[in-house]
Protein backbone atom coordinates (compact mmCIF):
# COMPACT_ATOMS: atom_id res chain seq x y z
CA UNK A 1 0.00 0.00 0.00
CA UNK A 2 1.23 3.44 -0.62
CA UNK A 3 1.40 5.95 2.10
CA UNK A 4 -1.07 7.76 1.34
CA UNK A 5 0.01 11.04 3.82
CA UNK A 6 3.08 11.40 1.41
CA UNK A 7 1.80 9.87 -1.94
CA UNK A 8 0.83 12.34 -4.71
CA UNK A 9 -2.87 13.26 -5.17
CA UNK A 10 -5.23 10.36 -5.12
CA UNK A 11 -8.72 10.05 -6.58
CA UNK A 12 -10.14 10.56 -3.62
CA UNK A 13 -9.83 13.38 -1.56
CA UNK A 14 -11.20 15.16 1.78
CA UNK A 15 -11.34 18.50 1.68
CA UNK A 16 -10.41 18.77 4.68
CA UNK A 17 -7.33 17.52 7.16
CA UNK A 18 -9.71 15.88 9.49
CA UNK A 19 -11.31 14.11 6.12
CA UNK A 20 -7.62 13.76 4.58
CA UNK A 21 -6.66 11.98 7.82
CA UNK A 22 -9.85 9.97 7.95
CA UNK A 23 -9.54 8.54 4.47
CA UNK A 24 -5.81 7.82 5.26
CA UNK A 25 -6.82 5.86 8.69
CA UNK A 26 -9.39 3.48 7.14
CA UNK A 27 -7.33 2.79 4.57
CA UNK A 28 -4.88 1.23 7.21
CA UNK A 29 -7.63 -0.06 9.35
CA UNK A 30 -9.68 -1.98 6.45
CA UNK A 31 -8.47 -4.22 3.55
CA UNK A 32 -11.96 -3.55 2.01
CA UNK A 33 -11.40 0.69 2.02
CA UNK A 34 -8.07 0.27 0.62
CA UNK A 35 -9.42 -1.64 -2.13
CA UNK A 36 -11.91 0.94 -3.05
CA UNK A 37 -9.64 3.56 -2.95
CA UNK A 38 -7.08 1.23 -5.17
CA UNK A 39 -9.79 0.86 -7.83
CA UNK A 40 -10.67 4.30 -8.10
CA UNK A 41 -7.38 5.32 -8.48
CA UNK A 42 -6.80 3.49 -11.36
CA UNK A 43 -10.25 5.35 -12.74
CA UNK A 44 -11.15 8.49 -14.75
CA UNK A 45 -13.19 9.33 -11.75
CA UNK A 46 -12.19 11.99 -8.91
CA UNK A 47 -14.06 12.43 -6.30
CA UNK A 48 -14.01 15.16 -3.43
CA UNK A 49 -15.32 14.32 -0.08
CA UNK A 50 -16.88 16.81 2.22
CA UNK A 51 -19.32 17.08 5.22
CA UNK A 52 -22.51 19.02 4.80
CA UNK A 53 -25.20 19.24 6.69
CA UNK A 54 -28.01 17.52 4.39
CA UNK A 55 -31.41 18.11 4.00
CA UNK A 56 -33.61 14.96 5.90
CA UNK A 57 -31.99 13.68 8.97
CA UNK A 58 -32.47 10.34 7.63
CA UNK A 59 -30.09 11.02 4.81
CA UNK A 60 -26.19 9.74 5.46
CA UNK A 61 -24.71 10.50 2.22
CA UNK A 62 -24.70 11.13 -1.29
CA UNK A 63 -22.72 11.03 -4.06
CA UNK A 64 -23.37 13.20 -7.07
CA UNK A 65 -21.67 15.03 -10.35
CA UNK A 66 -19.33 17.96 -8.58
CA UNK A 67 -20.53 21.08 -10.76
CA UNK A 68 -17.65 22.70 -12.05
CA UNK A 69 -17.39 25.95 -14.72
CA UNK A 70 -14.46 24.49 -16.72
CA UNK A 71 -15.29 20.98 -17.54
CA UNK A 72 -11.97 18.55 -16.93
CA UNK A 73 -11.62 16.40 -19.84
CA UNK A 74 -10.15 13.32 -18.90
CA UNK A 75 -11.79 13.00 -15.84
CA UNK A 76 -15.12 12.45 -14.17
CA UNK A 77 -15.64 14.95 -10.72
CA UNK A 78 -17.69 13.56 -8.06
CA UNK A 79 -18.57 14.80 -4.81
CA UNK A 80 -19.36 12.89 -2.03
CA UNK A 81 -21.42 14.69 1.03
CA UNK A 82 -21.12 13.24 4.47
CA UNK A 83 -23.85 13.77 7.39
CA UNK A 84 -22.01 15.98 9.64
CA UNK A 85 -24.47 15.32 12.33
CA UNK A 86 -23.10 11.52 12.35
CA UNK A 87 -20.79 10.05 14.33
CA UNK A 88 -16.82 9.17 13.27
CA UNK A 89 -17.91 5.57 12.56
CA UNK A 90 -20.88 6.14 11.43
CA UNK A 91 -19.53 8.33 8.80
CA UNK A 92 -16.72 6.19 7.56
CA UNK A 93 -19.29 3.50 6.94
CA UNK A 94 -21.31 5.67 4.69
CA UNK A 95 -17.96 7.27 3.10
CA UNK A 96 -17.08 3.32 1.90
CA UNK A 97 -20.84 2.74 1.17
CA UNK A 98 -20.82 6.06 -1.49
CA UNK A 99 -17.24 5.06 -2.62
CA UNK A 100 -18.76 2.05 -3.75
CA UNK A 101 -21.22 4.67 -5.65
CA UNK A 102 -18.38 5.74 -7.01
CA UNK A 103 -16.48 2.76 -7.95
CA UNK A 104 -20.21 2.09 -10.01
CA UNK A 105 -19.61 5.43 -11.70
CA UNK A 106 -16.59 4.67 -12.49
CA UNK A 107 -17.26 1.24 -14.34
CA UNK A 108 -20.04 3.36 -16.33
CA UNK A 109 -18.14 5.41 -18.92
CA UNK A 110 -21.06 6.71 -20.54
CA UNK A 111 -22.42 8.13 -17.28
CA UNK A 112 -21.31 11.79 -17.48
CA UNK A 113 -24.15 14.04 -16.11
CA UNK A 114 -27.47 14.00 -13.63
CA UNK A 115 -29.46 12.58 -16.43
CA UNK A 116 -27.20 9.59 -17.43
CA UNK A 117 -26.65 8.91 -13.68
CA UNK A 118 -30.00 8.45 -13.17
CA UNK A 119 -30.90 6.11 -15.56
CA UNK A 120 -27.75 3.84 -15.05
CA UNK A 121 -29.26 3.82 -11.36
CA UNK A 122 -32.64 2.98 -12.90
CA UNK A 123 -30.91 -0.63 -14.32
CA UNK A 124 -28.62 -1.16 -11.40
CA UNK A 125 -30.34 -0.14 -8.58
CA UNK A 126 -33.62 0.25 -6.86
CA UNK A 127 -35.71 3.35 -5.99
CA UNK A 128 -35.71 4.68 -2.45
CA UNK A 129 -38.56 7.18 -2.77
CA UNK A 130 -40.55 6.31 -5.86
CA UNK A 131 -42.63 9.71 -5.48
CA UNK A 132 -39.51 11.67 -3.94
CA UNK A 133 -37.71 14.38 -5.36
CA UNK A 134 -35.04 14.38 -5.90
CA UNK A 135 -34.50 10.69 -7.38
CA UNK A 136 -32.83 8.81 -5.18
CA UNK A 137 -31.89 5.48 -5.63
CA UNK A 138 -29.64 2.82 -3.94
CA UNK A 139 -27.23 -0.23 -4.78
CA UNK A 140 -27.09 -3.53 -2.40
CA UNK A 141 -23.37 -3.35 -3.12
CA UNK A 142 -23.42 0.26 -2.07
CA UNK A 143 -25.03 -1.51 1.49
CA UNK A 144 -22.16 -4.22 1.64
CA UNK A 145 -19.51 -2.19 1.00
CA UNK A 146 -20.56 0.37 3.78
CA UNK A 147 -21.43 -2.70 6.28
CA UNK A 148 -17.77 -4.72 5.39
CA UNK A 149 -16.26 -1.27 6.27
CA UNK A 150 -17.86 -1.13 9.42
CA UNK A 151 -16.98 -4.59 10.27
CA UNK A 152 -13.56 -4.64 10.01
CA UNK A 153 -13.18 -1.30 11.84
CA UNK A 154 -15.07 -2.88 14.63
CA UNK A 155 -12.93 -5.93 14.58
CA UNK A 156 -10.16 -3.47 14.92
CA UNK A 157 -11.25 -1.65 17.93
CA UNK A 158 -9.13 -1.27 20.58
CA UNK A 159 -9.98 -3.13 24.07
CA UNK A 160 -10.00 -1.06 27.20
CA UNK A 161 -6.95 -2.18 28.01
CA UNK A 162 -5.56 -1.37 24.71
CA UNK A 163 -6.85 2.25 25.82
Amino acid sequence: MTDRNHAAPTHVRGTTAPLQALIADTAWKSPAFRAMLDRLDASTVIVYVRVAPLPTITLAGRTAFLKVDTPTPNARLLVVELSCSRPILAQTATLAHELRHAIEIADAPWVVDTGTLEQYYAQIGFRLDPSGSPVRFETVAAREAGAQVRRELAARAPTRAER
